[in-house]
């Protein structure tokens, strides 16, 4: 079998290729004109503003936005309530204050003695 038959119909075709073919070639598209049936009776065209189906879809998104709004505020309300309140004492520097000269800026932190040498 030669791979030019599958790409350009050139070359010897395979047995197996034909028969397959064949069995496909009958689901192959066939053009037909459109039939519409004699009885077939047309009605008015539908508005969507008319019936009960876009007024119950118009009320459903409003109670949708109005419940997820209320879901929001109280989210809101919550991480209000959960942050930190500062505190003023009269011991803390103003922000623009630089602190005392001698005063240690570093955290304390512990020492740990030198091993001793024979």
């Amino acid at each position: 079998m030669s791979d030019d038959y599958l790409s350009d119909r050139t070359g010897e075709p395979d047995p197996e290729i034909q028969q397959l073919e064949e069995v496909l070639g009958t689901l192959r598209y066939q053009p037909r004109p459109l039939r519409i049936p004699v009885g077939l009776q047309v009605g008015r065209e539908r508005s969507f503003f008319r019936g009960s189906a876009p007024r119950l879809a118009i009320a459903a998104t409003i109670v949708l936005l109005l419940l997820g709004l209320g879901v929001w505020l109280g989210l809101q309300r919550l991480q209000r309530r959960q942050q930190p309140t500062i505190v003023k004492t009269g011991s803390a520097p103003k922000p623009n204050q630089s602190p005392a000269p001698n005063e240690n800026r570093n955290p304390p932190y512990a020492v740990a003695p030198e091993p001793e040498q024979k």
